[in-house]
């Protein structure tokens, strides 16, 4: 998985200026260009030693933190580390019950359900700089808990300043700033990244063959690249941007959402007949 450096969600111009995108300009205005600089995903978290990877919704941000786990476990990133993995829903909700907002009583909880029970290996851990905590779905926390559990964030930050911190969020909510994280964005798949994906993903979950798997993902691609397929996204495109341009009620909120996560292929959808 690669990541952009330079934040593609970030770029603003008005509604009526988004009607008239020149496609030498943008290849896919809110996702970035696929050809624009990217570095691979563990890059990043080596540079950086606390980083917010934004990304729009199932584009990867929960498979990549796991990634990251399973790879420092086989010792093939960041060796002299610990991942730790928290599901920030799963903490809120505990947090709750507690009525204290206290990642570091969090972890020493799971490393007792883990069957670790001495407590001062994790104070060892963090102390040495051992631990690469990883903090997923900063968007999913709820609006009355954002303020609690982003100032317990920060503060286990910079307590614990010698360890790496990577958390995710959704590029819908930016406004969830965390002081001293470097944002980065996730990039988009290329075309040929969408092929090998789904060669792989058929080969491994069809219920007949390998060659049979194959078949499927030629079948799929070929029609994922339909003319008409095209025209809807097209199509459903084009009714946002009327939406918003329009005197109809929208709200701040539903507009940022839709601003953040308006899909516009313009160098693609040139090339097709029907444009």
């Amino acid at each position: 998985m690669n990541i952009l450096e330079s934040i593609a969600s970030q770029q603003r111009v008005e509604i009526t200026e988004l009607q008239n995108l020149d496609p030498k300009e943008f290849d896919r205005f809110g996702l970035g260009s696929s050809d624009q600089n990217q570095i691979p995903g563990t890059q990043a978290v080596e540079t950086h030693s606390k980083l917010r990877v934004l990304g729009k919704p199932g584009v990867g941000k929960t498979t990549f933190l796991q990634y990251l786990a399973i790879q420092c476990n086989q010792s093939a990133f960041a060796v002299n580390q610990v991942p730790i993995f928290i599901t920030l829903r799963n903490f809120v909700e505990e947090s709750k019950i507690s009525n204290e907002f206290s990642l570091l009583k969090y972890i020493r909880q799971e490393f007792l359900t883990s069957g670790i029970l001495d407590s001062s290996v994790i104070e060892t851990l963090l102390n040495t700089g051992r631990v690469l905590l990883l903090l997923d779905g900063m968007d999913e926390i709820l609006h009355q808990q954002s303020n609690a559990v982003l100032s317990e964030i920060r503060r286990f930050s910079e307590k614990y300043h010698k360890n790496q911190l990577v958390a995710t969020c959704r590029t819908a909510s930016q406004k969830l700033r965390l002081r001293g994280f470097t944002d980065v964005e996730i990039a988009p798949f290329t075309l040929e990244q969408i092929r090998a994906f789904a060669q792989k993903w058929f080969v491994v979950f069809t219920k007949t063959n390998q060659k049979d798997g194959l078949a499927q993902s030629v079948e799929f691609i070929q029609k994922l690249e339909l003319d008409e397929n095209w025209q809807r996204y097209y199509d459903a495109n084009q009714l946002l941007l009327d939406c918003l341009h329009s005197n109809c009620e929208v709200t701040a909120a539903i507009r940022q959402e839709i601003e953040a996560t308006l899909l516009l292929p313009q160098k693609e959808l040139e090339d097709r007949e029907w444009q």
